[in-house]
C-alpha cells in the first residue's frame, strides 16, 4: 500500500505563518494591555507575619519563590514581554518575573502600593503627638481647678488618696471599668472597679479600697 504525501504550496505556509506570527505578537499584546501594571510603580511585600496572619503564606511564600530570594519591595518596570514584566528588587538587581504571578499578588495584597513600615511610623508619630496633646489637655484642665495643689499634684501623678471625690479620682484614674451603686436613707454608696481595685465612696467621697490579689 502505497501512501502519497501532501504537498503544500510555499505561498500558502508563508501567509500561515504570517498570520499565525500577527496573532502571537499583536493579540496578546492588546489583551494584556489594559491590565498592565504602570510602569514605575513599586510595590512593598507584606511581612512572613502578616502573611501568616491574613491566611495568604502559601501564595506569598510561592511569589517569594519567584524572585529567588527575600526581598522588600519590587518597581516594575514594564512589560518585557507580553507574560513577563520586568523588575528592579530592592537588592538592587533586576529580573523577570511571570506577569500572572505580579498580578495575583497584588490582588490577594501580597504586594501593597505603600510602604507599610513607613505607614506604620506615621501612625505611630500621630499617636504620640496625640497623646501629647491629650496629656497637655489633662494638665491644664487639672490647673484650672480650684482644688488645693497636694491633690493636683497626686492627680497628674494619676495617685488617688482617702478623701478625693469621684471628679478628681477621674481625672486620676480615668472612669471606672465597672460602677456598683446602692442608695438609701444614709446616702449613697458606690463601688467602682478598676481591674482587681476597689475603691469605695460615700456621698461622692473616696471613704476606703481594696485589692485583690
Amino acid at each position: 500500500m502505497r501512501y502519497k504525501i501532501l504537498m503544500i504550496p510555499r505561498n500558502v505556509i508563508a501567509v500561515a505563518l504570517a498570520l499565525l506570527l500577527q496573532f502571537q505578537l499583536v493579540t496578546p499584546r492588546n489583551v494584556l494591555a489594559a491590565d498592565e501594571l504602570p510602569s514605575g510603580k513599586t510595590f512593598w511585600m507584606i511581612s512572613d507575619t502578616e502573611a501568616y496572619r491574613r491566611h495568604v503564606f502559601y501564595d506569598f511564600w510561592t511569589f517569594r519563590r519567584q524572585l529567588g530570594e527575600e526581598i522588600t519591595w519590587v518597581k516594575i518596570l514594564g512589560k518585557s514581554t507580553p507574560n513577563h514584566y520586568g523588575v528592579e528588587l530592592s537588592n538592587g538587581k533586576q529580573d523577570t518575573i511571570w506577569s500572572d504571578w505580579v498580578d495575583k499578588a497584588v490582588e490577594k495584597k501580597i504586594l501593597l502600593d505603600y510602604d507599610p513600615a513607613a505607614k506604620a511610623a506615621a501612625e505611630a508619630a500621630r499617636a504620640k503627638k496625640a497623646a501629647i496633646a491629650a496629656r497637655e489637655a489633662h494638665v491644664k484642665l487639672v490647673e484650672s481647678k480650684p482644688w488645693p495643689a497636694e491633690i493636683k499634684k497626686k492627680i497628674l501623678e494619676r495617685k488617688v488618696e482617702i478623701g478625693m471625690t469621684a471628679e478628681q479620682v477621674t481625672l486620676s484614674w480615668g472612669k471606672p471599668q465597672r460602677v456598683n451603686r446602692t442608695v438609701g436613707g444614709w446616702g449613697s454608696h458606690e463601688q467602682w472597679i478598676y481591674g482587681s481595685t476597689y475603691l469605695y465612696f460615700e456621698n461622692d467621697k473616696l471613704t476606703s479600697f481594696q485589692e485583690s490579689q
